[in-house]
């Protein structure tokens, strides 16, 4: 679909003072609270940028050694699809939309709920491949039968062949990167074409909330960023379980934790392209249950938003629905939290399909159905230009005296199609005419508009070789 920049100033919710006020309790945090990083090599590299060691495998960091990290870190993220004209600019005003992830289980046409599968990695890239208004695709599926070393390397030979827009890439290790490093090699045909002009994203690597950094998470940073590739560290606290019960000072543990693995990517690679995520989790305090749509968990994306701006950097967010089938709530969910975070501004979107049930379904209908609402929010957020060709003054004046007729006007025939919105799946039809239809349901709908794509949709980017190669690759790592 190409950009799509925020056509007005975005929502603000937090004064200058607001701002400040985060900033200086997140960088209080760093220097009297410190981060557990039980990785030594990480530790010493804190260390040599100007951290202080302290017991316990903790590491303080001085606001001055952040701020040197932010500035380093680019404003921007560029990513262009193994298609060429698939690109994005993560920064400024863009905001993209980008598919969900990690989901374990899967909903599937027929109304089953089950495991899922490498195959599924597959049909669930190629849909979100097909729809028209998805900008990164993230492969949407954990596949549940091949769990364990190597998980997400074969998850990434499913997903590089089957989409030609860029791509958000799942890792768990250092490992993983170098398994990633090679099938992009294949490709792109080089590493160095990699680096030059990468075509995915590094994506959620996982710090510990409150302040903690598994080994991991630091491996797969170093591993990256000495690499070039553009990554981030996701960090997901909990409102109320692993972070404070009010948002600011949930925002304010979440940089803290943040920041120390920006300064670490900046110190391995000066420059290194790191996303800025703005993102929690709720919790039902009846219950215990996870909590992923709700107003709170809005509201920090939304001043989190604000944030990213503060520092210039590129934001992130993550929506889902605690929905388990493709109803009202999950509509409702979805095309709240869609909203709310394009009109905060959030340069990259996630979670924009499916991510059901606290994050656990995907679902095809879904992802058609948050297809539609994606295509609501992009117009809406696109705006409607005022000049003296739009007012139309000549066009008012000769229909006014004329017969009052705009439907048959030229003017009206040349502009309708590319300016008012056209739905594919939801239905603006008379009910008899809805009736004679079928009386077919938003979710009937989908569903046959996802049958149709993964029957005819087949990405032809790659050679049978390259595809090939990059499934040996994946199995090696095995």
């Amino acid at each position: 679909m190409g950009s799509c920049s925020l056509s007005f100033e975005p929502m603000n919710i937090l004064t200058e003072k607001d701002c400040n006020l985060i900033h200086e309790t997140a960088m209080d945090i760093l220097n009297k609270v410190g981060v557990h990083i039980p990785h030594q090599k990480t530790r010493s590299i804190l260390i040599d940028a100007g951290a202080h060691g302290g017991t316990g495998e903790r590491v303080y960091i001085p606001e001055s050694v952040v701020l040197n990290a932010i500035k380093s870190a680019p404003s921007v993220v560029s990513l262009t699809g193994l298609d060429p004209t698939h690109k994005v600019d993560i920064g400024g005003s863009n905001v993209y939309f980008m598919s969900g992830a990690g989901l374990l289980d899967v909903l599937d046409l027929e109304g089953n709920i089950r495991p899922s599968t490498l195959e599924d990695v597959a049909d669930f890239t190629r849909l979100c491949d097909a729809l028209e208004y998805l900008d990164v695709n993230h492969g949407v599926i954990d596949p549940a039968d091949v769990l364990g070393p190597g998980l997400y390397p074969l998850a990434a030979s499913r997903i590089i062949p089957n989409t030609s827009k860029p791509t958000a890439l799942v890792i768990d290790t250092g490992k993983d990167v170098e398994a990633i490093a090679e099938m992009a090699s294949v490709a792109l045909g080089s590493a160095k074409a990699v680096r030059d002009r990468p075509f995915f994203t590094i994506h959620d690597s996982n710090a510990r909330p409150p302040l903690h950094h598994d080994p991991k998470n630091s491996e797969v940073i170093i591993e990256a960023c000495s690499r070039g590739f553009p990554t981030g560290l996701s960090v997901w606290p909990m409102i109320g379980l692993s972070s404070p019960i009010t948002i600011a000072g949930t925002m304010a543990q979440k940089y803290a934790n943040f920041f120390a693995g920006l300064v670490l990517a900046q110190s391995i690679n000066p420059g290194n392209p790191f996303l800025f995520p703005v993102v929690c989790g709720g919790v039902e305090m009846r219950t215990g249950n996870v909590v992923s749509a709700s107003p709170d968990i809005a509201l920090v994306g939304m001043a989190g938003a604000q944030m990213a701006r503060f520092y210039n950097l590129p934001s992130v967010t993550v929506i889902a629905t605690d929905a388990k089938v493709p109803d009202a709530q999950s509509g409702a969910e979805k095309a709240f939290l869609l909203t709310t975070q394009a009109l905060a501004g959030i340069n990259l979107i996630h979670g924009c399909t499916s991510e059901m049930d606290g994050m656990m379904i995907a679902s095809l209908e879904q992802c058609v159905i948050d297809n539609e609402i994606m295509m609501m929010v992009r117009h809406l957020i696109s705006g409607f230009i005022v000049d003296r060709e739009n007012l139309a003054f000549e066009v008012i004046k000769e229909v006014s005296i004329g017969d009052g007729n705009y439907l048959a006007h030229q003017h009206t025939l040349e502009r309708f199609r590319k300016l008012l919105f056209e739905p594919k799946v939801f239905t603006k039809d008379r009910r008899a005419d809805w009736i004679s239809k079928g009386s077919l349901s938003a979710r009937q709908q989908a569903r046959m508009r996802a049958e149709k794509i993964l029957v005819e949709h087949f990405p032809s980017h790659m050679s049978k070789e390259q595809v090939a190669e990059i499934e040996k690759i994946a199995e090696s790592y095995r």
